[in-house]
């Protein structure tokens, strides 16, 4: 039932940010139909990478999100990462997860370039609400993903009664993970 949630958390979250702010757009027009469960895809694999990872490289990936989205600022004049990055820090600060969000930025980054440079999306160069510029994509769009990664697993928590595999928030222990993968990572961090 998660990654159900998951789906209906981005479907929202993309006509929000592409109808409502006008942050991006995709080539038709339109969300493909696609998109919210490739969410729930990444999201999976977030876990699932979450779970693979030392604790020492779990947190590296969140302090790494720091210097990179200010690499971002600097060199590409991308001003829109530096709200994302605050809205990181802050899910990190207080969010379910911290573990997951180092790790689904870095991943969503890597399909936000992917995607962009295909030309299956493009980021608007100034957004409405702020006047603030961006790259495309901006270095920091993660934190969107991360937003999603924490109504999921905060839904996840409190539907607590229903025993469902591959979103254990507090493990990190994905039902694709072999048990003797998760049990390194728990031995490691």
């Amino acid at each position: 039932r998660a990654l159900v949630v998951c789906v209906v958390w981005a479907t929202a979250g993309e006509i929000f940010l592409t109808e409502a702010w006008g942050l991006y757009e995709y080539r038709f027009g339109f969300v493909p139909p696609y998109v919210p469960p490739g969410h729930a895809l990444l999201f999976q694999l977030g876990v699932w990478v979450t779970a693979t990872l030392g604790s020492f490289t779990r947190r590296a990936l969140v302090v790494a999100t720091v210097p990179v989205t200010l690499a971002g600022w600097l060199f590409l004049g991308d001003q829109q990462s530096l709200l994302f990055l605050a809205v990181l820090l802050l899910l990190v600060s207080i969010g379910p997860t911290p573990a997951l969000y180092g790790t689904m930025f870095f991943l969503s980054l890597v399909l936000e370039l992917i995607g962009t440079s295909l030309g299956t999306w493009r980021w608007a160069p100034r957004e409405e609400w702020f006047g603030m510029a961006t790259f495309n994509p901006p270095i920091a769009a993660g934190a969107f993903y991360c937003c999603l990664d924490a109504l999921t697993v905060g839904w996840r928590r409190k539907d607590s009664a229903v025993d469902e595999p591959g979103c254990e928030p507090a493990g990190m222990v994905p039902s694709a993970v072999p048990a003797r993968v998760h049990d390194e990572a728990q031995r490691a961090g």
